[in-house]
């Protein structure tokens, strides 16, 4: 087997179910695994979890308004993330 081509093989009852592997590709010396959720990231959710959970209490507790109005955070705070994420990964140009 060569790099760059999957490995397959029959497997099952019958010979027409194949299974594939992914090819190996070999990772570069200089590249170094990132962390799937930033600091950045868990201040975030840490934001949108306190605002719903606010927002929540409010309802409940009879303020409907101000309920409302925090509710309307979660979206917002999760748009400018996802903004500023995408910026981060862009790059400065």
């Amino acid at each position: 087997m060569s790099l760059g081509t999957p490995a397959c093989e029959a497997s099952g009852r019958s010979q027409s179910q194949v299974v594939c592997s992914p090819p190996l590709v070999p990772m570069m010396a200089s590249e170094k695994e990132k962390p799937m959720i930033k600091q950045s990231d868990f201040f975030i959710l840490l934001a949108v979890s306190i605002s719903f959970v606010l927002s929540g209490y409010l309802w409940f507790s009879g303020q409907h308004e101000e309920g409302l109005f925090t509710a309307v955070w979660v979206p917002s705070i999760l748009c400018f993330g996802i903004y500023f994420k995408l910026m981060a990964q862009r790059g400065p140009r």
